[in-house]
């Protein structure tokens, strides 16, 4: 009786044993008890890891598909051809489990497939996942001859050799639009995403980086498989690659520094906060440290320098595509996300599942060229007979014992390390300022406190759910433009055209639940009584140091008709002003050029302002932006000193008996300072004829002059 030979248990394989058997206990918690359950999401914060690193990294990282062939079939660079099959399988793998990965963070992962069904042409998910989707079909049409070969079918292998060129041709396009998409997710969130990470650049920074992590991926690849597989390592195409990732990210670090500087973020680099921290990790590991070492010859041409190299720019593109779409919008999102452990189980279950396939595809498939033909031009793939023979000890031992990959693991825990201390810090996350509306005059509050929504609302558990799902109107209604009636439309018909209220129309109806405040009586609506109600929305700064009567006391309908769109009561300003302001007053013989127009905002602010009468501007300043002539007239020499005070010590802001809106005659005015000129009158037996008529503006100008004295003319 023959003995059963069971496989031998080494080190990864134990590893891998472990990955699974908790990976799949936390994929059975996420699909019976639902989001809630297994992550650390939330309705604040509906994307985490799966989204930044199973998708937007998996996307990147599988970049070395299109790279290398679009170099091969393309640019007609034939000595990488050898290491296309594999980047290849590689970029394929990716692309089938980032679409395996979707599943997970979907709350609805069986309508998966909607975005083939229901098209949305406006949408960037909906290019996106078109993209990915046609990608994935060109990748599996691309490495089908590594299957076709297997099974000797020669027929449809000539066919798929034909049309390889223009299946490559089509896999670029798609993969150059939906990599540079990725970016433009995050287009929409300026005032979101961290300012160290946000940029109208972005679509073009995601596809410049991608290409970089492509080309190292394939020398991280390559390695890899030289290790596990026992095969040969193409050393001098990895250092041609080793080059190009040179320039690529010497104009990637350019490209992101000049963005910074011309949005005049450079700054928030040295900030000392959470963010700058992994910024300045992503940027020194993932770019400053790989340009190093691949411009030191002995490090690009030695195959342990080319894969720290290819591995630190793994690194800090996986730290970008965290730091995006993770990092840089906690602030904004105003929690402190963490992924929780059945998250990373999952993430590192995907992640164990792509490595064994990818391995067992090199073992059953011709993946790899046979040793021989490694230089010429038509590469002949080693046939299955002829697979190298296990590495004592078992494929792990031999990358096990590896001094770079220990290194490498190492400094990846530490960076883990290093982000998770900073990502459970307790403190607090201070949302960015929110800018005002557009609409002039009114800022619509930055907090949905202000509305009094219904509670959240459990959505019954049946056949079609997975788990348990809870409604908010929180996270579905925008505070800064609310707006009910877009899912709600039945509920306002009182918007719509309708019979006229009865009975007569006033302030006193309104105030007792007649009329409108039949509604708008503090509960079912807005209050008419109700002080806080009209500056929910109307804030404009009523804690100024000066405010209008009407606002101190909270009669805004003084000034306003709530029935008429919350028009003036008047049928002109001056007309509503004059209803509490003296009109006779104000309308004396000579009359300001702004009030007989009417126009009372010209200078004052109905509501409030920091300057005394309510004043748009300070009162010298205000008056100087219309008498320009004046304004030259105080560039002199000699300035008559109530002008460097205010204008009102000498002139009416409204109206006076007297020209030029003084407040008083001519040359009582001037003596109500100069009281020594008077004196010096009546002591004279001789007195300038001027000063005896009060006509002191015949020798000195009001406002300034070249001459001492505010002398019209210099003295003879």
């Amino acid at each position: 009786m023959k003995s059963v030979k069971l496989p031998r248990l080494t080190f990864w394989k134990s590893v891998l044993a472990v990955i699974l058997v908790v990976g799949g206990y936390s994929i059975f918690i996420r699909f019976t008890k639902g989001l809630g359950a297994s992550t650390n999401l939330s309705d604040s914060f509906p994307w985490g890891l799966w989204v930044g690193f199973d998708v937007m990294v998996g996307v990147g990282l599988a970049a070395g598909g299109f790279v290398i062939t679009g170099a091969v079939y393309i640019f007609g660079i034939e000595k990488l051809k050898p290491i296309a099959r594999p980047a290849v399988l590689t970029a394929f793998l990716g692309y089938v489990f980032v679409g395996i990965s979707l599943l997970f963070d979907l709350g609805l992962p069986y309508r998966i497939y909607h975005p083939m069904l229901m098209w949305n042409p406006h949408s960037v998910m909906f290019e996106v996942a078109w993209c990915v989707i046609l990608y994935t079909t060109v990748l599996f049409l691309e490495f089908s001859p590594a299957a076709l070969e297997r099974f000797h079918l020669k027929t449809p292998l000539k066919i798929i050799k034909v049309v390889t060129p223009i299946l490559v041709i089509f896999g670029v396009i798609l993969s150059t639009l939906h990599q540079s998409s990725l970016g433009t997710l995050f287009l929409i969130v300026p005032d979101k995403l961290h300012g160290l990470w946000y940029s109208t650049y972005l679509p073009l920074f995601f596809l410049v980086s991608a290409i970089s992590v492509g080309l190292a991926i394939v020398i991280f690849e390559s390695f890899m498989s030289h290790r596990a597989f026992n095969r040969g390592l193409e050393l001098d195409l990895l250092t041609g690659l080793g080059r190009a990732i040179v320039v690529i990210l010497g104009l990637y670090l350019v490209m992101r520094s000049l963005d910074l500087a011309r949005q005049g973020n450079l700054s928030l680099i040295l900030e000392g906060s959470r963010e700058s921290l992994l910024f300045l990790l992503e940027i020194s590991l993932g770019v400053l440290l790989p340009i190093i070492l691949l411009l030191i010859p002995r490090v690009r041409s030695n195959e342990s320098g080319l894969f720290l190299a290819s591995f630190f720019v793994i690194l800090g593109f996986i730290l970008n595509r965290l730091n995006v779409s993770i990092t840089g919008m906690q602030r904004s999102a105003g929690v402190a996300y963490f992924p929780s452990g059945q998250e990373f189980a999952i993430s590192a279950t995907l992640v164990a599942v792509e490595i064994t396939l990818f391995a067992l595809a090199a073992r059953y498939l011709p993946v790899f060229p046979s040793r021989e033909s490694i230089s010429h031009t038509d590469i002949e793939y080693a046939p299955l007979q002829q697979q190298p023979p296990e590495v004592p000890g078992g494929v792990q031992v031999a990358v096990w014992n590896k001094k770079p990959i220990l290194l490498s693991l190492g400094l990846l825990f530490g960076v883990g390390l290093l982000v998770l201390d900073a990502s459970q810090r307790e403190t607090p996350v201070t949302p960015p300022p929110v800018k005002p509306a557009t609409e002039a005059g009114i800022v619509f509050p930055n907090s949905i406190q202000y509305t009094k929504l219904p509670a959240d609302y459990e959505i019954p558990v049946g056949k079609s759910y997975f788990g348990k799902v809870i409604f908010r109107h929180t996270t579905h209604v925008d505070d800064k433009t609310p707006n009910c009636e877009s899912c709600h439309p039945a509920l306002f018909r009182l918007l719509e055209p309708g019979k006229p209220a009865t009975g007569a129309w006033s302030k006193q109806a309104m105030y007792e639940q007649k009329q409108c405040g039949a509604c708008h009586n503090g509960t079912d609506a807005f209050g008419v009584d109700d002080p806080e109600s009209c500056t929910w929305c109307h804030t404009e700064e009523f804690e100024q140091a000066y405010v209008h009567s009407a606002i101190q006391m909270a009669d805004c309908t003084s000034c306003h008709d709530v029935t008429n769109q919350l028009q003036i009561q008047a049928s002109s300003i001056a007309g509503l002003c004059f209803d509490c302001h003296d009109e006779e007053g104000i309308r004396q013989q000579h009359v300001h050029q702004p009030v007989a127009d009417g126009d009372c905002l010209s200078c004052h602010d109905p509501h409030t302002s920091p300057n005394k009468y309510q004043l748009i501007k300070a009162d010298k300043e205000l008056c100087l932006s219309c008498h320009e002539t004046i304004q030259e007239e105080i560039a002199q020499a000699t300035v008559h000193p109530p002008v460097e005070d205010s204008c009102t010590d000498c002139h009416n802001p409204h109206s006076s008996p007297f020209p030029k809106q003084l407040s008083q005659e001519e040359s009582a005015l001037c003596v109500d300072c100069h009281e020594e000129i008077q004196d010096q009158d009546q002591a004279a037996e001789v007195s300038h004829p001027s000063v005896v008529e009060g006509k002191c503006l015949k020798c000195h100008t009001p406002h300034g002059s070249e001459q001492p004295k505010l002398l019209r003319a210099a003295a003879n």
